[in-house]
C-alpha cells in the first residue's frame, strides 16, 4: 500500500515596472504520504534504551555520509563528530538514523531521503500479509477428532508522514549557501514527526473445536507504535503492548441438572405365573418424561501489558512512562437452558490493572459474581 500526494504552489510577479519581466518567487511544495513498512527485526527486543541509543549513535554515520561542500571540516556548534551543516538535530540526519535503528538497518546503507524514495513510480512499499489455514481438521488422523481447525497470522506495519514542506530559505541551485542558528543547512523538505504502527494481530491465533463439543481459543497478539518529534521537541514516543488470550468452553448434552425426573409406572395385572415376556414388559414399564438440556461451562483468561514511554533526544535520562498499565482478567462461567425460554447463568469476573506511572496507586482490582436468569418470551 501507497498513498503519496504533493501539491506545488509558486508566484510569479513582474518586478521591472519599465519591462514586462516576470519572476519565480515562493515556490513551495506541501505534501503527505504513507506507506506499508517492515519494523519487525526489532520489535520483540526487550531493551528499549539500547535500542535508542543506537538511534542516537547512528546520526553520527549518517552526517557524514550525506552530501556536502568540500573542505568545510566538522559542525560549528555539535562539534567534529558531525559534519558541517548536518548536526544532531537536524532532520535530515534525525530521520534516516531513526529509521535505521527501528528496522534493524545499517546506518551506513540505509536511505537518506525517504520522502524522495517514496514520491518515486518506482518505490515498491513493504509487503503486509494475514494468513489463514483451516485446512487441518481435513487431514487424516485429524477430521475424527476435530469438526474445525483454523490457524491465524497477521503482520501489518504502516509509515506515516503527515505532512511535508519545503523549507523557503532552502536554494537548490546552491543548497550549501548558508546555516540556521544552530549550524545546520536548510533541507530541501522539512519533516516535523514520524510515525510508524505496526502489530502482529496475531503473531498465532489458534481456534479448535472438537467433535466433543469442547471449543479452544487462543491468541497472542504484539504491537507497537513509534511517534519521532523533530523540530518542536526533538523525543520519542514509543508504545509497546503485549496480549495474551484464552477461551475455553464445553457443552454437555441432554443435562439433566436442575431438573427432576419424573416417571410413570405402567400397573400390570398379571399373576405370578406371568411368563418371562410379561417380566419384561413390567421391567420397562418406567418411562422417563423428561429431556435433558444442554449446559455450558466457559472460561476467558486475558493478560495484556500496555506501556508509552518518553525518550527525550540528547539528554541522559532513563525513559519515563507516560502512561501504561499491566491487567489480568479471569472470568468462568456457566450456562444452563432449563427450557427454550429460560436460561440460567452463573459467573465470575476477575479484574487485577496494575498502573505503570509512579502515583501510589499499586493498582485496582475489581471481582463480580452472581447469578443471572434470562427469560424469553415468543
Amino acid at each position: 500500500k501507497k498513498n503519496y500526494s504533493i501539491n506545488h504552489q509558486e508566484e510569479f510577479k513582474n518586478k521591472d515596472f519599465n519591462n514586462v519581466n516576470f519572476q519565480q518567487v515562493g515556490a513551495r511544495d506541501v505534501g503527505s504520504f504513507e506507506v506499508t513498512y517492515f519494523t519487525a527485526n526489532t520489535l520483540f527486543g526487550n531493551d528499549i534504551e539500547e535500542l535508542f541509543e543506537r538511534f542516537e549513535a547512528n546520526r553520527q554515520v549518517v552526517s557524514f555520509r550525506l552530501d556536502n561542500d568540500s573542505g568545510r571540516g566538522s559542525h560549528s556548534v555539535d562539534g567534529e563528530q558531525f559534519a558541517f551543516g548536518f548536526g544532531k538535530q537536524s532532520s535530515t540526519v534525525l530521520i534516516p538514523a531513526f529509521l535505521a535503528a527501528y528496522t534493524g538497518e545499517d546506518p551506513n546503507t540505509v536511505s537518506l531521503d525517504i520522502e524522495q524514495d517514496v514520491g518515486k513510480s518506482g518505490y515498491i512499499p513493504k509487503p503486509n500479509w494475514n494468513l489463514r489455514y483451516d485446512g487441518l481438521s481435513k487431514l487424516p488422523g485429524f477430521k475424527d477428532i476435530f469438526s474445525s481447525v483454523s490457524i491465524r497470522h497477521a503482520y501489518s506495519s504502516l509509515l506515516r508522514i503527515n505532512n511535508f514542506s519545503s523549507d523557503i530559505q532552502f536554494d537548490a541551485n546552491d543548497p550549501f549557501s548558508g546555516t540556521k542558528q544552530n549550524g545546520n543547512y536548510y533541507s530541501r523538505i522539512e519533516i516535523p514527526a514520524v510515525e510508524i504502527r505496526e502489530a502482529f494481530s496475531p503473531v498465532i491465533g489458534v481456534s479448535v473445536k472438537t467433535k466433543g463439543d469442547l471449543t479452544l481459543d487462543f491468541e497472542y497478539n504484539k504491537a507497537r507504535t513509534l511517534d519521532l518529534s523533530v523540530n518542536v521537541a526533538s523525543e520519542l514516543n514509543e508504545t509497546k503492548r503485549t496480549e495474551f488470550v484464552f477461551g475455553f468452553a464445553y457443552t454437555v448434552k441432554n443435562s439433566n441438572f436442575l431438573k427432576k425426573k419424573q416417571s410413570r409406572s405402567r400397573r400390570s395385572r398379571s399373576t405370578g405365573d406371568e411368563d418371562e415376556e410379561s417380566n419384561t414388559r413390567r421391567t420397562r414399564g418406567n418411562v422417563s418424561t423428561t429431556r435433558g438440556s444442554d449446559m455450558t461451562f466457559l472460561f476467558d483468561f486475558g493478560y495484556s501489558d500496555d506501556v508509552t514511554l518518553i525518550q527525550d533526544i540528547d539528554i541522559d535520562v532513563a525513559p519515563q512512562p507516560s502512561r501504561g498499565s499491566t491487567n489480568l482478567f479471569i472470568s468462568p462461567s456457566w450456562e444452563y437452558i432449563l427450557n427454550k425460554n429460560l436460561k440460567v447463568t452463573g459467573f465470575l469476573d476477575y479484574n487485577r490493572t496494575v498502573p505503570k506511572l509512579v502515583t501510589g496507586n499499586s493498582g485496582i482490582t475489581t471481582i463480580a459474581g452472581g447469578l443471572r436468569m434470562g427469560l424469553t418470551l415468543n
